[in-house]
Formats: C-alpha cells, sequence, structure tokens
C-alpha cells in the first residue's frame, strides 16, 4: 500500500545522520592529512541512508576549487550488518531442518548471496569501479550523465564525485513547474535502463526514485552505484 510504500522510503535517504565532526575524523583517517587539506568546506549531511550518507564538499584540484558529493559508509556499519547475518544464517538453518518446504526454498543459499552481495555493498571502490564502467557504456549518449569519479580520494569507506545539481526524477510538481517534459523523461529513462541491459548486460540494479536526478540540462544523472 501506499502508507507502507512512504515509509519505507525513509530508508533511501532520510535515515538519522551522524555528525559532521566524526564524518571529518572519517575523511582524515582515510585519505591522510595532506589529501585532507585539500577539502575546503564539508556541509552537514544531505542525505543519509542505511549503509552511508553523503555531504557536500568543496575540494581544491588542480589548482581549481570544484564542487563534489562525498559518501562515507557509517561507523561500525560491517559489524552490525555481518553480526545480522550471522542470525539470519542461524534461522535460515534452523528452518531448514524442521521443515521439508522451507528446504525447498533454500534459504541458506539465499543467506550466501545476500552476504556476497552486502560485502561488494560496503566497498566504495567497487561502487566507484562500476560508476566508471557506466560513464564509460554512455560516454555518448547525451541524455544520461554519471558524475566524475575522485579517485585519488577514493578508497574502501569513501566515494568521491562530482556535485550535480538536479531534481529528484519522482519529483512531477518541481520538473513541471521547471517547464521538463515528462514524457521525454519517461522515454529516456526507459530506454537508457533497455540500453544497459540489452546492450551492455551491465546496469544500474537500484534505480530508485532517490537515485535518479534530472539536471538542468534534462538529462538523466544516476548516483549510487
Amino acid at each position: 500500500g501506499e502508507e507502507t510504500a512512504k515509509n519505507l522510503e525513509k530508508l533511501q535517504d532520510k535515515l538519522p545522520a551522524f555528525d559532521t565532526f566524526q564524518a571529518k575524523k572519517i575523511i582524515k583517517k582515510e585519505i591522510g592529512e595532506i589529501q585532507y587539506n585539500n577539502i575546503l568546506e564539508l556541509s552537514e549531511p544531505i542525505a543519509a541512508a542505511s549503509i552511508a550518507q553523503v555531504h557536500i564538499a568543496k575540494i581544491k584540484d588542480e589548482n581549481e576549487n570544484k564542487v563534489v558529493a562525498i559518501k562515507i559508509l557509517r561507523p561500525g556499519v560491517e559489524k552490525a550488518i555481518f553480526s545480522d547475518l550471522k542470525f539470519f544464517k542461524w534461522c535460515a538453518n534452523f528452518l531448514s531442518s524442521i521443515d521439508k518446504e522451507f528446504a525447498f526454498l533454500r534459504l541458506s543459499k539465499a543467506v550466501d548471496i545476500f552476504e556476497e552481495l552486502t560485502k561488494n555493498e560496503m566497498d566504495l571502490r567497487l561502487e566507484a569501479a562500476a560508476a566508471n564502467e557506466l560513464n564509460e557504456n554512455f560516454k555518448n549518449d547525451e541524455r544520461f550523465i554519471v558524475p566524475k569519479v575522485y579517485w585519488e580520494l577514493t578508497t574502501k569507506r569513501m566515494l568521491v564525485t562530482s556535485w550535480i545539481d538536479g531534481i529528484k526524477i519522482n519529483d512531477l510538481d518541481s520538473l513541471r513547474s521547471e517547464k521538463y517534459n515528462i514524457e521525454t523523461i519517461t522515454k529516456n529513462s526507459a530506454e537508457a535502463f533497455f540500453l544497459q541491459v540489452f546492450r551492455d548486460g551491465f546496469f544500474h540494479a537500484d534505480m530508485h526514485q532517490g537515485n535518479i536526478f534530472i539536471n538542468s540540462n534534462g538529462q538523466i544523472v544516476p548516483v549510487d552505484y
């Protein structure tokens, strides 16, 4: 139902954030003092999901000031998630042992797959690599823009990309008030996804509305790879 769906949307980017002072400590630890000094400004968290949160920052890059997005894993998130996974495995094994119907569902295998996916999601270098590949696949398509990855500032627990101003794809009132063509956006979004699946065999697997923005040129900008 709509009410439940609205509540679940909070998990996308509206969870309580950890404080910016702690974020600064994590950033300094991840990239070292010299690189940290190239960060000129750091905002309060602008989005906080279950695994990570995002800040806007201004950095010095090749003698220019650039605006970037910094995504940081939550402190202690790995320990919390793997504690949960351990419990899931116990539940799967227990249920499979007491009922043949549960054994038929292969719950233990499902938990193993979920564990592998979660491990990948908590290594932000893999996310950066996915962004690069998606960018390469669409480099000649002006309808679809992937933010630049700053590899020198990216680590296992921290991802830095160029900042993109845009309107969330489900904010129809704002899109209409700014005179965007909803039909064109819908068509381009569908085509972009089908190209990923059928042309490239490499697709953004979390294309919910919190991860898709429309920039001032009407281009589709995905985030969170």
